[in-house]
């Protein structure tokens, strides 16, 4: 019975041991193959998916795919899903399709982590494909992901129906069709959190064709898309149901205010004004209006609107997803955001200054009296280098300026009537509510101590006129 019981151990050891000997693949000398399912493999054994191989193959990725260990999720379509791919971009075969397009397309349909059907979670993923936001800045192109449903979808147009396929090097996941490369038009229909957004770009009687913004491979840009309830509560705010009741002409100049001309990543971001392609509408000239982009806590835009989602990178630009819909600027918007003007703005809300209403008149439409404004604006350094300059012995803050001359002060930085950008700015004086200023023949501008105040930041465009942010305060 002892002989018979160890006999039985024994085996149980030695079987297991030679069913795994038995399974390792030898080549022709003998050689031992670690590992023969990768990703490469696995394509090469199941004919359905040979053009998809092929594709891989002619892009020079075969190697990558082809190892015994990894993390890649491959998006595979089957020869069907090529086919049809092929047939409605009129190519005859894969190598009618340029290899530089070809590249992106096949690394579009590959993540760089394991990801089973189970794992997705509604959300934007970053693919292997890469892109140009501008002339030396390439990033990886995002990938929508809705999970809600049991049909895991991608981008709105294709779903996994054949899942978790295991391999040496990383999982497939079979999908129904080819991930075509996204467009911001991509997101904005797939993603349920921007459609109000997207419905407001297609609001019948608006003067701007936005679908030419949004799917166009052209320069590529950067939108503010308000999410759902930011949207909802705009709309609430104006007593309308949706974008159809607003006036066309104020909504389109709304929409073009969320698109920024040039792309960048919200890492690259400071605090800075860009420009956009809403624009003003009093001088004939359409300037285009600033948003201001605060970095200070979180990514702000005019004081007023949080990025809840950035960086949705796509081939046409980069979508940042918002917490509220951007209303249209006035200089007060700008001079109550600006992380520089924080002494400025004490300045406007000193109780003894309340009479003169320099933020409401800032905030005024245009068409009001004194509308537009020029306003020239000293930055928090220049005010605490007169504050020096004019109370040596003391320390001093803003609220030390006495009444009468804190309101010729700002009287001094303010135009009316006038939206005087850089270029229109000429050597000679300029009136302001306080008196005149001069243009120097470099540009600069003095007072009549003579003081000299640099211009910092030019052509800060609001609704109601113009700001341009100086180093020194001009002195009565």
């Amino acid at each position: 019975m002892k002989l018979s019981s160890k006999l039985t151990k024994l085996l149980a050891i030695i079987l297991p041991i030679l069913v795994l000997v038995s399974c390792i693949d030898e080549d022709d000398n003998g050689n031992v193959i670690e590992g023969n399912n990768s990703i490469v493999n696995y394509f090469q054994k199941n004919e359905d998916y040979s053009l998809f191989l092929e594709a891989i193959t002619k892009v020079g990725l075969a190697g990558t795919l082809d190892g015994n260990s990894g993390t890649y999720t491959i998006f595979a379509p089957n020869n069907e899903a090529m086919n049809a791919y092929l047939q409605a971009n009129e190519y005859s075969s894969i190598d009618d399709v340029p290899e530089d397009k070809l590249y992106e397309l096949v690394t579009y349909h590959i993540l760089e982590s394991l990801n089973k059907k189970e794992n997705f979670v509604t959300g934007y993923f970053k693919t292997l494909a890469t892109t140009m936001i501008n002339d030396s800045t390439e990033v990886n192109l995002s990938l929508y992901v809705n999970s809600e449903n049991d049909t895991v979808e991608f981008n709105g147009s294709t779903s996994i129906v054949n899942p978790d396929i295991e391999t040496d090097n990383g999982i497939m996941q079979q999908v129904s069709s080819v991930l075509d490369l996204p467009t911001m038009k991509t997101f904005l229909d797939a993603d349920v959190n921007l459609h109000p957004f997207y419905e407001a770009l297609n609001t019948t009687g608006l003067a701007t064709d936005f679908n030419t913004y949004i799917s166009g491979n052209n320069n590529p840009k950067l939108l503010f898309v308000p999410n759902a309830t930011a949207m909802q509560t705009y709309y609430e705010d104006e007593g309308v149901t949706d974008a159809s009741e607003l006036p066309a002409d104020k909504l389109d100049n709304m929409l073009r205010y969320n698109f920024v001309k040039k792309g960048a990543l919200s890492s690259t971001f400071v605090n800075q004004y860009k420009p956009t392609l809403g624009s003003e509408t009093f001088s004939g000239e359409n300037y285009p209006l600033s948003v201001y982009i605060s970095t200070n806590l979180g990514l702000m835009l005019n004081g007023t609107s949080r990025v809840v989602i950035p960086d949705i990178v796509t081939i046409n630009g980069i979508i940042d997803v918002t917490d509220t819909f951007l209303s249209l600027p006035t200089l007060t918007d700008f001079v109550s955001s600006d992380n520089d003007l924080t002494t400025l703005l004490a300045a406007y809300s000193r109780e003894d200054q309340a009479g003169e209403l320099y933020l409401e008149r800032l905030s005024e439409e245009i068409g009001s009296t004194d509308t537009p404004y020029t306003l020239f604006a000293p930055t928090n350094e220049a005010y605490a280098n007169v504050l020096l300059e004019l109370f040596p012995t003391q320390d001093a803050s803003i609220d030390t300026i006495p009444t009468s001359q804190m309101t010729h002060i700002l009287n001094l930085h303010l135009v009316n009537n006038q939206n005087l950008r850089i270029n229109d700015i000429s050597q000679g004086n300029i009136l302001t509510e306080g008196g005149n200023i001069t243009v120097n023949a470099n540009g600069t501008l003095s007072d009549e101590q003579e003081r000299t105040s640099t211009f910092i930041k030019n052509n800060i465009q609001a609704t109601n006129g113009v700001m341009h942010t100086i180093d020194t305060v001009l002195l009565p």
